[in-house]
């Protein structure tokens, strides 16, 4: 297909190869591989979905393996070839996403796999590891992301990525800790930390009882527990414990009302009330029959009195069980009637200033309030003045307009927040 094309071959930058098990035996496919690898010699970014490819025929490794100009690099599976030709690159990677789950291993330590690149990475995403080493040191390495990983190992990686600021952890078990198994390894990494930390980090992101395990004790900015929704008051009390080690100054949290007590979790955020200064907070109420959630809100937001906000940046969700059923289920069944919805009985009805102007009578220190009512997505950015002059520090709520200097600076960090929350730095793409 490119026997004409090879020359081309040299203007890319970006390239994502899927498994062609069906071209794997053609004469011609490891030949036309093998030529990609060696003349793509501007080639910057490159996703390997399969490892297979890398198999096809040993001029294929090879040439792979003495490719210059990679800076990014994603594989998805790995196997013992892929190490073997990984030991032998000496491109200077800067980033790499690499997958190393196989069913028939075990969590496996990643550092071994890394070394080569030592001098140059500065973003990490790896898929189920496990940190058992700390031979290697990564100096330039900022951001850290381990999926599916075994939280024991802080002590290793702080050892090993000593300038990290940014640090993303998932378990393989979220859900299912034993309590004096979480507290044992909570105990190891705290004890590990006499010898190996960091003085602060930007940011640390992951459920409640994975930072809860983690135990991480430093200075952190920003704390996002947002990936993992808090259900019931054990979530809250691990989350407590996580903001006394960490004392952040931004907190991202996420709570299900119907199984989460809004108005608990003001009791819980107490061990951060003198740092934290900007309170991400996603709600999610249920029910097929749309009731206005303002209530609870209001009520929930009364409870935050006790905290130094700035700024509160709040995300309502309104869940239908059964059209989300329908959804994933009969997609060729999406269309909404007019039955579903009674006019005025819809999110899209929630009064976001409403809500902003109770936010600011309860928080006293509070400047700004974002409130975003979802499904329609719809975003309305609010400034808070008060009247200092009379009998009553009274709050006043104004939208600001686009164009606006403060909504401005407010979408910019919302943006970027929200962008790190849900995508890694280390894009695949420009």
């Amino acid at each position: 297909m490119f026997a004409r094309k090879r020359k081309c071959f040299c203007y890319l930058k970006h390239l994502c190869l899927h498994s062609f098990p069906q071209l794997y035996d053609q004469p011609r496919f490891g030949k036309v591989l093998a030529a990609l690898f060696t003349r793509a010699t501007e080639l910057e970014t490159l996703s390997l979905l399969s490892c297979e490819i890398l198999e096809v025929g040993q001029q294929v490794g090879d040439a792979f393996a003495q490719m210059k100009s990679l800076r990014v690099l994603r594989i998805l599976d790995f196997s013992d070839h892929t190490r073997a030709l990984l030991a032998r690159m000496r491109t200077p990677l800067v980033c790499v996403d690499f997958n190393l789950s196989r069913l028939d291993l075990d969590q496996e330590d990643p550092v071994p796999i890394l070394a080569p690149f030592r001098d140059t990475l500065r973003h990490v995403k790896v898929n189920w590891v496990d940190f058992t080493s700390a031979e290697t040191q990564f100096p330039h390495v900022t951001t850290l992301e381990a999926e599916l990983c075994h939280p024991g190992g802080l002590g290793e990686i702080a050892q090993c990525f000593p300038g990290l600021q940014n640090f993303r952890m998932h378990t393989a078990r979220e859900d299912g800790w034993d309590d004096d198994e979480a507290e044992e390894i909570r105990a190891h990494n705290l004890q590990s930390q006499a010898v190996h930390t960091w003085p602060s980090l930007n940011s640390l992101s992951g459920s409640a009882v994975t930072l809860y395990v983690l135990g991480v004790r430093c200075h952190v900015a920003h704390i996002d527990v947002s990936c993992g929704i808090l259900v019931e008051p054990v979530d809250g009390e691990r989350l407590a414990v996580v903001l006394a080690d960490a004392r952040p100054t931004r907190l991202s949290v996420h709570i299900r009302a119907w199984e989460f007590d809004a108005t608990s979790l003001a009791q819980y955020l107490l061990p951060a009330k003198d740092s934290l200064v900007t309170l991400t907070l996603r709600i999610d109420f249920r029910g097929e029959q749309y009731e206005d959630p303002s209530p609870q809100i209001h009520a929930m937001l009364a409870t935050l009195s006790l905290l130094s906000l700035r700024t509160i940046d709040l995300w309502v969700n309104w869940e239908r069980p059964m059209r989300i059923y329908k959804m994933r289920f009969s997609p060729d069944d999406q269309t909404e009637s007019s039955e579903d919805e009674e006019p005025g009985q819809s999110i899209a009805d929630l009064d976001l200033a409403a809500i902003a102007l109770q936010a600011a009578c309860s928080i006293a220190t509070l400047q700004f309030a974002i409130v975003d009512g979802r499904y329609p997505l719809r975003t309305k950015f609010f400034k808070i003045s008060r009247n200092v002059d009379g009998p009553q520090d009274t709050p006043t709520v104004v939208e600001l307009e686009d164009g606006n200097a403060d909504r401005e600076a407010l979408c910019k960090e919302q943006y970027t927040r929200r962008a790190a929350d849900c995508h890694s730095s280390c894009s695949m793409y420009p």
